[in-house]
């Protein structure tokens, strides 16, 4: 899964975050990926 984490502090362009879990364990990416959201906070607008 891939989560938007930012941008880059040079040039502004968006970066994200790749998060990887074993086979057959959906439940827990989605965890992972959500408490990610939840910890980093809104993201800054890019305009």
């Amino acid at each position: 899964m891939s989560v938007p984490s930012g941008l880059s502090p040079d040039d502004q362009l968006p970066v994200g975050l790749q998060i990887m879990a074993p086979a057959l364990a959906d439940d827990r990416l989605y965890r992972v990926g959500a408490a990610y959201e939840a910890a980093r906070g809104p993201l800054p607008s890019p305009i």
